[in-house]
């Protein structure tokens, strides 16, 4: 009977460890940077972030950048205010996403099924997707590089082209109190500076 006593508390470690997230009576997290909807009938996904995006990435936006897992199911999305961080094309800056800065939001939106992320990101006209669950970093390092766009066609409002790299991102689960570390998500190279329309 001892033996068993002692195996209840091992359990209940086991299952906090693993991918699982058990019911808190944590208090509401605090306001998103960007809504999430949820337009299906389908009940959010409860899946923790993937440890590596290397799935298709894209962008748009001053600046809007994401990238999704290999199944699609996930995207990693990176949204900046370039006026408000004062970035400047040729130059690189690192950001300590600890300090919640000004102008920049990291987040994960884990999806019920894979949407289609150009339409959930960088559309106004936006179709049913799938229920989601999002993720906000609340530690880490964003580095952000910007450069000219050889192809751009508007000389008042030129596109550019953004890569990004997040390294030891902690992120936090909506409930809050639970966080998961992914190493190194890269999005590369993306054409940004257009609106979507």
């Amino acid at each position: 009977m001892r033996l068993l006593a002692r195996a209840a508390p091992l359990a209940s470690l086991l299952a906090a460890c693993s991918g699982t997230i058990a019911e808190r009576d944590a208090a509401p997290d605090e306001p998103r940077a960007r809504p999430a909807e949820i337009t299906t009938t389908e009940a959010a996904p409860r899946d923790v972030p993937q440890n590596v995006f290397g799935g298709d990435s894209s962008g748009c936006s001053n600046v809007i950048a994401f990238r999704a897992t290999a199944d699609g199911t996930q995207y990693a999305v990176v949204e900046i205010d370039k006026t408000r961080l004062a970035l400047r094309l040729g130059e690189e800056r690192t950001v300590d996403l600890g300090t919640s800065p000004d102008g920049v939001a990291v987040f994960v939106d884990v999806y019920a099924r894979a949407p289609d992320g150009g339409a959930a990101y960088c559309s106004d006209h936006r179709t049913a997707e799938p229920a989601m669950t999002r993720w906000s970093a609340e530690a880490g390092k964003l580095t952000i590089a910007l450069t000219a766009d050889p192809d751009a066609r508007d000389e008042a409002a030129p596109t550019y082209h953004a890569t990004l790299r997040l390294e030891t991102v902690h992120f936090k689960s909506p409930e809050g109190g639970f966080a998961v570390v992914v190493p190194t998500i890269v999005i590369e190279d993306v054409r940004v500076g257009w609106l979507p329309g």
